[in-house]
């Protein structure tokens, strides 16, 4: 008999575990396909800039989102996790964002990191 009953409880755990399955939830800085190209400079461009790979702390290259839940506690999220590698997104939204504040400025990335 107790045995049946330790039987009916795991099998109830096991279900309760099942039943709270958490989906996982994708998180982008750059909402396109896969790359965010930069706007074409004119032929006049007076300056090029390269942006060079974006260095992150060792807790920042994770998947998982980092957040801050205390003054110097740091907490990776298990299901909200980034589409790609942070610093490589990082790095497209400086492209994109110098190259649309700066006129006749070539803007581009470092190619030889993420090629």
């Amino acid at each position: 008999m107790s045995r049946r009953i330790a039987v009916l409880c795991l099998i109830c755990t096991l279900g309760a575990c099942a039943s709270s399955m958490v989906d996982d939830h994708f998180y982008s800085l750059v909402l396109a396909a896969d790359d965010v190209a930069a706007p074409q400079p004119t032929a006049d461009a007076n300056v090029r800039l390269i942006v060079g790979p974006v260095n992150l702390p060792e807790y920042l290259q994770r998947r998982g989102l980092a957040m801050q839940i205390g003054s110097n506690r740091i907490h990776t999220a298990n299901h909200h996790l980034w589409a790609e590698p942070l610093d490589e997104a990082i790095s497209k939204v400086l492209v994109r964002d110098i190259a649309e504040l700066t006129m006749n400025v070539a803007v581009e990335r470092d190619a030889g990191r993420w090629s």
